[in-house]
């Protein structure tokens, strides 16, 4: 008797311990779920068939790595304000299923339909090794790691989450996203354009935190509904510290991919469209090294609206390191990119504190280069604090640093540049096209402030006929108020053409003022000028031209005119007074000036130190 049961007693722990080693997925037995699962895809099913009555916590037990199901874990369950859904993966790696039907452009490892109030957090994701085929109409591979779209056109994904996951796919396949989210087509048909409609249609409160991306074409892309009213809201890509900031390296292979509904035909790291008010802030943006092969190069990029807001809100891009490496010769490159068709008439755009860094082309390049575009007219657009750290670039196109290209005509509004600076040094080895540190150009009124304050570009070296220019200001149809002060150029060494280190056309208002800037070092084989003040629009009164030092401003080989500054200006009142211009030489016959004014009959010099 004692050996039978013995022997029960064994059985029966035997058959315990086998369930136990059988369960990979441990729960918190909430909303009707089982306290463990064999695998993720018997705890998702289970919990798309829940009521969601209270807090779900679904966990992969450590060392239980899985293979998703064809096309993806697919999560349909929604949760509440208060009662959440929780997968979390513990470090677990996730691959795709080598079982993929040929041709589809919808495949993932995880997908959202419809859900809300859902984190997916601590999984590894990776492509199957087995998918190699990257044709798109045979395709195997998969698209995306992570996807939100709606279970219908008023049925969004809201309130989600995706945090510290590291996302690997193949960048060889041209149609890879590590974050994918679109309300503007259904699951079946990705390339045909269905937006959602309604306040609960679209992805909002989306928050993207502390995942690593890498080996994809396209990083994060977030494209919300068209409707103005149903644009998305709350989207937080990177949050407030270091520690929430996604990485995103060894991106992009070519902007020729399938035709994703309202997807920009561009390679980016990130991507936002038809987003109001949201933040994308401490990301580090890497593309491959020369793996872009076709198409325009972006770090972040707000693509244009589909249609254009009206709401107030505020967009901030800020605390970004961005490294871009094109393989296409002729291939352009853009860190951040703004352009027109975002901004309503009561919108701020912030693009602040950004490093630029380890910018260039593989190859000997023709394609220009811009860090920072903005063509969106917002009410207030503030660009300061950006750094450009480092570089040298070799290609034979234009470079840009700041580019403003708006026209502002909204009353009380503001353009303002401030704080941006060169570290340690930029130089350009391809000889040819123009460098423009910071250039505004529109036809801007004067209701509008312009500043330009505190920039520090200096410590920049090209070579040949490239044309090198600091500060650059043709912005005005009135032309407004402008504000230039405690601007540092210094130690530039160009080529054969021009350089013009500060060039302003357009004079307004009563307040302008060009003061307390610093020009020195400067060294050209062609004309060189410190500032260039032209006579486009010659309103202001009174312009003051005052404090600036100017020195050691030099034309050397055949040797160009040197001058400190030149004023054409013909406005009512203009004062040039105050500023100390010294040792300026050309080593040839051109003619060296200190102050230069021409055409002007108010225009007071005095006090000046030459």
């Amino acid at each position: 008797m004692k050996n039978l049961i013995s022997i029960l007693c064994v059985a029966a722990a035997l058959v315990f311990f086998t369930g136990v080693s059988n369960a990979q997925i441990s729960t918190n037995g909430s909303s009707g779920l089982a306290g463990s699962y064999p695998d993720l895809a018997s705890a998702i099913t289970a919990l798309n068939g829940a009521t969601i009555t209270s807090p779900v916590i679904i966990s992969v037990d450590v060392g239980n790595p899985q293979t998703a199901p064809a096309g993806g874990y697919v999560i349909t369950a929604t949760g509440t304000v208060t009662n959440t859904i929780t997968l979390t993966g513990n470090g677990n790696t996730i691959t795709a299923n080598a079982g993929l039907t040929a041709g589809n452009l919808n495949d993932a490892i995880f997908r959202l339909s419809g859900s809300d109030y859902v984190t997916i957090q601590g999984f590894s994701m990776q492509e199957n090794a087995a998918n190699t085929t990257t044709a798109a109409a045979t395709n195997n591979m998969t698209e995306w790691g992570v996807a939100l779209l709606y279970a219908s056109a008023t049925d969004g994904c809201q309130n989600v989450t995706i945090q510290n996951n590291t996302i690997t796919l193949n960048r060889t396949y041209q149609n890879t996203f590590a974050i994918y989210s679109n309300s503007t087509h259904t699951f079946a048909a990705v390339t045909t354009s269905v937006p959602a409609t309604g306040a609960t249609g679209g992805n909002h409160n989306l928050k993207i935190y502390g995942n690593t991306i890498s080996n994809v074409n396209q990083g994060i892309v977030v494209v919300g509904t068209t409707a103005a009213a149903d644009q998305n809201t709350g989207l937080d890509i990177g949050g407030s510290s270091l520690a929430q900031g996604n990485s995103i390296t060894n991106y992009g292979t070519t902007g020729t991919f399938s035709a994703y509904a309202n997807v920009s035909g561009t390679v980016n790291g990130i991507l936002i469209r038809n987003s109001n008010g949201f933040n994308c802030s401490y990301n580090t943006v890497t593309s491959s090294v020369g793996g872009v092969t076709a198409g325009t190069l972006y770090g972040i990029q707000q693509a244009a609206a589909s249609v254009v807001p009206t709401t107030t809100f505020t967009n901030n891009i800020t605390y970004n390191s961005i490294s871009l490496k094109s393989g296409l010769a002729s291939g352009a490159m853009n860190g951040i990119n703004v352009p027109a068709g975002s901004a309503s008439t009561t919108s701020t755009f912030n693009i602040t504190n950004n490093d630029f860094n380890n910018f260039g082309h593989t190859v000997s390049g023709t394609g220009v280069i811009t860090y920072i575009v903005t063509a969106s007219v917002h009410l207030n657009t503030t660009i300061s604090n950006n750094t450009f750290t480092n570089m040298t670039v070799n290609t034979t196109g234009s470079v840009t640093f700041i580019s403003q290209t708006f026209t502002l005509t909204l009353a009380g509004g503001t353009k303002t540049v401030s704080g941006n600076s060169i570290v340690t040094g930029f130089s350009k080895t391809g000889a040819g096209g123009t460098i423009l540190c910071v250039t505004d150009n529109g036809s801007s009124t004067t209701v509008v402030q312009s500043n330009c304050t505190n920039n520090n570009f200096s410590n920049i070296t090209v070579t040949g006929a490239t044309t090198l220019t600091g500060l650059s200001y043709t912005d005005g149809g009135t032309a407004p108020s402008r504000t230039v002060t405690g601007n540092t150029i210094s130690n530039w060494t160009g080529g054969t053409s021009a350089i013009n280190c500060m060039n302003f056309t357009y004079w307004s208002g009563s307040t302008s003022t060009l003061n307390t800037n610093t020009i020195s070092n400067v060294t050209g084989q062609g004309a060189v000028t410190g500032i260039t003040i032209g006579s486009t629009v010659i309103t202001a009164n009174p312009m003051s031209v005052s404090n600036n030092t100017i020195n050691n401003l030099s034309s050397t080989g055949t040797g160009g005119a040197v001058t400190g500054i030149t004023c054409s200006n013909t406005s009512p009142v203009i004062n040039i007074n105050g500023n100390t211009i010294n040792t300026l030489s050309s080593t040839g016959a051109s003619l060296v000036s200190g102050i230069s004014v021409s055409g002007a009959t108010n225009t007071s010099v005095y006090k000046n130190k030459i």
